[in-house]
């Protein structure tokens, strides 16, 4: 992290971990662990699927509910309906 923002030039950067195909428990011990909180994916139906359970507020803990999601893929035009 220290050398990216080193090379930043003073641009905010954000760190994306991706958590392809990675169940939401494994992310969330992931963020514990490390401290990161940025995810992304490349399929928008895992996106949707993970941010939900992820701030479900009957099953979510406070881990997941701090994940910011981000997608990272081209939305195809099959799903763009």
């Amino acid at each position: 992290r220290k050398r990216i923002a080193n090379k930043s030039d003073g641009r905010d950067i954000c760190l994306i971990a991706v958590s392809k195909t990675k169940p939401m428990s494994l992310i969330a011990e992931a963020a514990i662990s490390a401290g990161h909180r940025d995810f992304g994916e490349n399929y928008i139906q895992e996106l949707v699927e993970k941010a939900t359970l992820a701030t479900d507020e009957d099953s979510a803990d406070e881990i997941s509910k701090s994940i910011r999601w981000h997608f990272i893929g081209r939305i195809q035009s099959n799903k763009a309906k």
